[in-house]
């Protein structure tokens, strides 16, 4: 049984409910919704459209390429002999970089290498009011959101910081594996679910489950809540349940160089939902990423400092209902979409594609060339298809800022 069976949250879960049967056939729930369109790409400008709040921000369309100069005649010069010399090549030793930020490590952080070389931990986290302020998720290397019954519900992906607590921990939902294959063979942290869901997540051989039932001296409740909201998971005991040795996770998106200009347009911010739940997001030029909001108010950490990821990828996702509760939707990840990405201030509008649930998105932009992300942590929105960003004018980010 669930923890969260007595909730009165504000989601329907799937969780709660205990109905359905114990075997769910995937493959073929999937193959029979493929045979149908979910989610048609609209060419042109239908592709790159985005609902623009005021005028603060118009003019978003690419700017087209003056003519080129003519070449100018070559000047007829005496011939001269020139000596060169070709300095040594030096090769500077660096250390690893992180699958999930993209983060290059200096040579001598033993520390951070080693939390690099163990696995990723993915904890399901609650996105209700109630839930504010989340514990942890602004350690998180990428935090991935997603529709459940109404509201969103959160998967923070843990493994470069040393996070010590993260909850409250809410439960699975069958759109979770076809995620959780990104991250090589990750620990997963979930409250439970029903059934069907416990067994598609006991059938699903690329993670290791740590549920609260399979590991629950890793689990404690808080006193600063009330249940189903105040689950929180020990993240050093969780790791004492790891598989040695570890899968670690491969590169999911590209990055710029250092000094590399990301392209893209200008943009204050914007905002969205997910589901039923509002999200905002307002660049900061001080802290050189984007300020959050969630459930229209600012989405503070635990600390009381505003959450500021360096980057937010925005994801059309077709959803279908899961073969394990009809009242649940289920992200349809594999597949192809538009997408967005917001890094250093600016938006750069394509697509995303995945063929396999072992491979990353590949995203590219509107002219064929990658759409590059900023090394730091990440937020991926996985709205309902046919739902764009609404960039923000100087009003209504003042407004946000006020607020």
């Amino acid at each position: 049984m669930s923890d969260e069976s007595n909730s009165n949250s504000n989601s329907n879960s799937a969780d709660d409910s205990g109905q359905g049967t114990p075997v769910v056939d995937r493959a073929a729930t999937r193959a029979s919704q493929q045979k149908r369109p979910t989610n048609k790409l609209v060419l042109g400008a239908s592709l790159l459209a985005v609902v623009v709040i005021g005028s603060g921000v118009a003019g978003l369309g690419l700017s087209g390429c003056g003519k080129k100069d003519e070449a100018a005649a070559p000047a007829k010069t005496k011939a001269e002999v020139v000596t060169t010399t070709t300095a040594p090549t030096t090769t500077i030793a660096v250390g690893p970089t992180s699958a999930l930020t993209g983060v290059q490590l200096n040579l001598d952080d033993t520390a951070g290498a080693a939390l690099l070389a163990r696995p990723v931990l993915v904890a399901k986290m609650d996105n209700s009011p109630a839930a504010m302020p989340q514990i942890g998720i602004e350690q998180a290397d990428m935090v991935i959101e997603l529709k459940v019954e109404g509201i969103s519900r959160y998967m923070g992906v843990f493994q470069s910081k040393d996070v010590q607590q993260v909850g409250p921990i809410r439960s699975a939902r069958t759109s979770d594996p076809d995620l959780l294959a990104l991250f090589g063979r990750p620990l997963v942290a979930w409250s439970g679910g029903n059934e069907n869901v416990v067994q598609v997540m006991a059938d699903t051989p690329w993670i290791q489950s740590v549920s609260h039932s399979q590991a629950p001296d890793a689990y404690s409740r808080s006193k600063a809540k009330k249940a189903p909201h105040n689950l929180i998971l020990d993240v050093p005991k969780i790791y004492t349940y790891a598989d040695q040795p570890p899968v670690l996770p491969n590169k999911l998106f590209d990055y710029v160089a250092p000094g590399q200009d990301p392209g893209g347009t200008p943009v204050l911010g914007f905002d969205m939902n997910v589901g039923m739940s509002p999200l905002g997001f307002v660049w900061d030029p001080a802290r050189s990423a984007w300020l959050r909001w969630s459930n229209n108010r600012r989405h503070l950490a635990a600390d009381g400092v505003q959450i500021a990821p360096t980057n937010v990828v925005v994801l059309e996702t077709p959803y279908a209902a899961s073969a394990a509760d009809s009242r649940s939707p289920e992200a349809q990840t594999l597949g192809f979409g538009n997408a967005w990405v917001f890094t250093q201030g600016r938006m750069t509008v394509g697509t995303w594609v995945r063929s396999a649930r072992d491979q990353a998105w590949k995203l590219t932009s509107a002219d064929g060339q990658p759409m590059l992300l900023t090394p730091g942590s990440t937020f991926v929105e996985l709205p309902e298809a046919g739902t764009s960003p609404r960039v923000l004018d100087q009003a209504t980010v003042d407004q946000l800022q006020a607020g």
